[in-house]
């Protein structure tokens, strides 16, 4: 994942670009390798059902839009991913976990002294998300606040093999 200066003299537009990783099974069966395959990296990662779209409406849609992701979240790769599968502390992401085949996909990024840009990536895509679809993620307790950062713009790019944004 990198973070681009895309600032002019009268607004300051930060772009992140997302090179998620290829799909990976999210299963009790993969915990050795998530622990040894995934890189001891700090980044974001999105965990979605393989198989399933989860409903989100509103009166104010026409429409019904749909779902795969289940969680969105960030930290130090390996550890995170394998903690959500060692202790299952997350209970909702457990029940999810018992009744869909989860996959997920991460991007590492450089880390900052003056920013924490994990976090800061997370509460982004996070607020994304709740803007499209009107709520968090399932599995996601709370929402991430996005840090007052001086930027009036903040635009996120993705490859094109995942677009956590994607309807059904």
């Amino acid at each position: 994942m990198h973070i681009y200066d895309d600032s002019t003299i009268r607004q300051t537009v930060w772009r992140i670009q997302i090179n998620w990783s290829r799909e990976l099974t999210f299963s009790q069966r993969q915990l050795n390798f998530i622990r040894d395959g995934v890189p001891h990296a700090r980044g974001a990662y999105c965990i979605y059902a393989k198989d399933h779209c989860f409903e989100y409406e509103s009166p104010n849609w026409k429409t019904r839009r749909w779902s795969s992701i289940v969680y969105i979240g960030s930290g130090w790769l390996d550890s995170r991913l394998s903690a959500h599968l060692n202790y299952m502390k997350n209970s909702y992401l457990q029940d999810f976990l018992a009744q869909n085949r989860l996959a997920y996909r991460f991007d590492r990024i450089i880390d900052s002294e003056v920013e924490n840009w994990p976090r800061n990536v997370e509460a982004f895509l996070l607020g994304l998300f709740e803007e499209k679809f009107g709520r968090i993620p399932p599995c996601n307790r709370r929402r991430e606040s996005i840090p007052s950062l001086t930027v009036n713009k903040f635009l996120v790019q993705q490859s094109p093999n995942f677009d956590f944004l994607a309807r059904g």
